[in-house]
């Protein structure tokens, strides 16, 4: 992106003109610090450091077109070719560079930052995030090219397990809450950078759910507080989950590769739809709902531990399942249940039967995907790895005709 404004009015100015610009990252725009950027078509070439605002200016430089190269160690070169400066005028170049060795499935960089949270290097581990801008309610895999696991990591209050992920690179999964803001830091530990213990710290962008929502008028009675002896069973119930959730982060991770689905065919209800009741919203459906009549199998997607089996007054007969590295799932209104507490499962196993238990108006599955404490969109397990790349078509010669 490049403007003009006008510049000063001293003599020099007068006839020369000035080139300013600012310099992030892109996709998250974090200014970028210590790039070398220098204007070529001069004799000699002029330059300037970005400082910590990612900000640049080199005065004093004659009218004609310029091209501006912009180098940083770990960063794709840019170079801008469309650059005129006019005499007493400013021209402003705004650019946002790329980590080396990402393209447009991959986004983001390290942030190095000392104890007062100041800038102190851009040699931090390179880090990268999948999808690039995961939509509130959802996950996401992070990935760290280094040798050895990050040190206490964390995002969004939960910890995070990374595991090898190939060739000097290792992995974690991650959850967005569903009311996150559009940025959310993932603390990822002490790291050495120039002899020095700094943090590393890494920015997501998040996209809105833009959930849909539900508007329903009911009469106020509708509404009313459960009594305390229910009240009291499904706080009861909660804790249960929620001690599966805390388990999860101290169980080793139990699957590899791509997760299943549990059922097959069509979703009826999708995650995160709002419930508003009298103008107020009271709800959502925090889970994914899939077809099925009563009996309808329904499968492990993924290797786990069964760590719940009981009956619940909302979720009816539920199964929860303990995947390890903080990955929990969950199987409600069941008809059948099929394991018991502290079966390991593999993905595909047979764990239950669609059923229309607990409170629902038909039957059907509820599958529930919890990170930790954080509840997310069970879909979202699917989109955390970039799509497979299509092979070349190969084009054949004409045939040539026989006369």
């Amino acid at each position: 992106m490049l403007s003009a404004t006008a510049g000063g009015q001293d003599s020099a100015s007068a006839r020369t003109g000035t080139v300013r610009g600012r310099l992030t990252t892109w996709p998250d725009g974090t200014p970028i610090a210590g790039a070398t950027v220098t204007i070529e078509g001069t004799s000699p070439v002029q330059g300037a450091l970005s400082d910590s605002a990612g900000d640049f200016r080199i005065e004093r430089v004659r009218p004609g077109g310029y091209t501006v190269r912009i180098r940083l160690v770990g960063y794709q070169q840019i170079l801008r070719r469309d650059v005129r400066v006019a005499a007493g005028r400013t021209a402003f170049v705004d650019e946002r560079m790329r980590p080396q060795g990402t393209d447009g499935a991959y986004g983001g960089f390290a942030v190095a930052l000392d104890s007062a949270g100041r800038r102190v290097s851009r040699r931090a581990p390179k880090t990268t995030w999948l999808p690039t801008r995961p939509r509130q309610g959802s996950l996401v895999k992070i990935t760290v090219w280094s040798d050895a696991p990050p040190v206490e990591p964390e995002l969004a209050g939960e910890p995070l397990h990374f595991f090898p992920d190939g060739p000097g690179k290792q992995s974690a999964i991650a959850a967005v809450p569903i009311d996150a803001a559009d940025t959310i830091s993932a603390q990822l530990g002490p790291a050495v950078v120039d002899g020095v213990n700094v943090r590393h710290v890494v920015r997501i962008p998040v996209a809105k759910g833009n959930y849909p929502l539900e508007r329903l008028s009911v009469a106020p009675q509708f509404g009313r507080e459960p009594d305390s002896a229910l009240a009291e069973r499904m706080r009861r119930e909660g804790q249960l989950a929620a001690d599966v959730s805390a388990h999860a982060h101290e169980t080793p991770r139990l699957w590899r590769g791509p997760w299943g689905q549990p059922r097959p065919g069509r979703i009826t209800s999708s995650f995160g739809r709002g419930r508003q009741f009298n103008g107020v919203v009271q709800s959502r459906h925090m889970g994914t709902d899939f077809a099925g009549a009563v009996g309808a199998e329904v499968r492990a997607p993924a290797r786990g531990v069964v760590r719940l089996v009981e009956p619940f007054f909302l979720g009816g007969n539920v199964i929860y399942l303990d995947h390890g590295a903080g990955l929990v799932s969950a199987y409600l209104h069941l008809s059948e249940q099929l394991v018991a507490v502290g079966d390991t499962v593999e993905k595909g196993k047979l764990i239950g039967r669609v059923g229309a238990t607990g409170r629902v108006t038909g039957p059907h599955l509820h599958w529930i995907l919890r990170y930790g404490s954080i509840t997310v969109d069970p879909m979202s397990i699917y989109r955390m790895e970039p799509p497979p790349k299509k092979p070349p078509v190969k084009k054949t010669a004409p045939r040539r005709k026989r006369g």
